[in-house]
């Protein structure tokens, strides 16, 4: 018994690592150049949200007050962020990335995401911030920052963006190429996969809960003492298989839907 709870413990270790390391996918699959993404025939520029009129201005900047909102200045020139949906420096090209309509009003993104890669289809980055809070047993609350990382692709005939990880949005844009066919294809593939072994682990759950009452409800040591330990091999097995392991099989389809967004067209470039 004790054996087998420590080969458990080492396949839940060794799934939590892995888990970590496949979170990042999306941050170290390709380098990406947000220098050679920028419109070299428009230069740097505004852009504002309602009008979508350009203003060409040299080196805007966003500028975080202490109080009152956010601007973009450069030469005496201030524009409110809330007013602007794209710009342009000599670093790279920022933009609000439009993610859909309510009844009420549009939907951006909070923050401006950079691109990263242009051509038929454009990439962006979105790095966001968010902040963990934990309490120690002493009872001190400790904070930590962690930045997440967010691709987007933007469809360049209704301005619509999404997640590159997102299937359903992506195939339209993709399937015609073959290049990224081949990785978009194998997103089904390992999907089936993906829901093969959740129906097996919660099978394998539901089984050891049967076990369990067995175990407990046995006169017989012998048997109670095997349905006992298999029991809990199952559980443990299916927490291990159904939950961390799955969550690797999804982010390998993901990143299969990915990869045929950043292969798409290389050579052709355009600007929206």
């Amino acid at each position: 018994m004790k054996k087998l709870t420590i080969l458990f413990l080492g396949l839940f270790l060794f799934s939590s690592c892995t888990f970590l390391q496949k979170s990042n996918y999306s941050k170290n699959r390709a380098k990406s150049n947000a220098l050679k993404s920028r419109d070299t025939i428009t230069g740097n520029h505004i852009q504002l949200m309602n009008s979508k009129e350009v203003i060409k201005i040299d080196k805007p900047e966003i500028k975080q007050k202490f109080i009152g909102q956010a601007t973009i200045a450069s030469d005496d020139k201030k524009y409110p962020v809330k007013d602007v949906v794209a710009y342009q420096n000599d670093k790279a090209y920022y933009k609000k990335l439009f993610l859909g309509s309510t009844k009420k009003k549009d939907m951006y993104t909070n923050d401006f995401a950079t691109r990263v890669k242009f051509g038929k289809l454009n990439i962006y980055k979105e790095i966001q911030v968010r902040t963990e809070v934990s309490t120690s047993q002493t009872g001190n609350v400790k904070t930590k920052k962690r930045n997440i990382v967010l691709e987007y692709v933007e469809n360049p005939e209704t301005g619509l963006s999404a997640l590159t990880s997102d299937y359903d949005f992506v195939k339209p844009l993709v399937s015609n190429d073959p290049l990224s066919n081949r990785y978009l294809t194998k997103y089904p593939n390992q999907m089936k996969i993906v829901k093969r072994h959740r129906y097996a682990a919660w099978g394998a759950f539901g089984t050891s809960i049967v076990l369990s009452i067995i175990s407990g409800t046995s006169k017989n040591n012998t048997v109670s003492s095997l349905t006992g330990v298999t029991s809990g091999a199952l559980f443990l097995g299916s927490f291990v298989d159904g939950v961390f392991l799955n969550t690797l099989r999804r982010g390998k389809a993901a990143n299969y839907v990915a990869k045929s967004v950043w292969v798409y067209d290389k050579k052709t470039k355009t600007f929206n």
